[in-house]
């Protein structure tokens, strides 16, 4: 109950401090949850939790990272490991009701990586489209979907991945 009152606490005080338009320079920093499946050469369900930091270079564009940690049944084998995503974001409006938005991003699954394998046999490069939904000038619930492929050459792995969080604009 207290973590409700804090939370309810703070997304009223940020309305105090927000500002009504996203401007070049903001920083935003995103708490999101992620389940993504992939479907081809090898067949797994993942759920990530992640803490995004990204930074607009215009009021429009973000480039952020965001580290996480993957908990993924692979072949019916549980795994959990640390994972990471580059992405680019760019809003269709600054406006801060609700802003659409087209997403790039490379997310690397894992790093702990077997012996033969590459870096980048464990990435995927990703394309979406999302969306943030403001509570106030500060806090908006953000939500995406994104489709991507891996990097890895012999394979045709493909994945979709829904992810959802909130979302801290400064």
């Amino acid at each position: 109950m207290k973590n409700l009152v804090f939370a309810i606490l703070l997304l009223m005080a940020g309305s105090a401090f927000g500002q009504e338009t996203i401007n070049a320079g903001d920083t935003e920093i995103s708490f999101a949850g992620m389940f993504y499946a992939t479907h081809g050469d090898i067949e797994y369900t993942t759920a990530n939790v992640q803490l995004r930091l990204g930074k607009y270079l215009t009021d429009k564009l973000l480039l952020g990272i965001g580290p996480g940690m993957t908990i993924a049944t692979i072949e019916g084998e549980k795994e959990t490991t640390l994972s990471a995503e580059a992405y680019c974001i760019y809003n269709f409006s600054t406006n801060k009701k609700i802003i659409p938005y087209a997403k790039s991003s490379y997310y690397q699954r894992s790093f702990d990586i077997a012996g033969d394998r590459k870096f980048t046999d464990y990435g995927y490069a990703l394309v979406g489209l999302g969306a943030r939904f403001f509570f106030n000038d500060l806090v908006a619930f953000d939500t995406s979907l994104s489709y991507g492929f891996t990097l890895l050459k012999e394979s045709h792995d493909t994945m979709i991945m829904v992810a959802s969080g909130l979302s801290f604009i400064f």
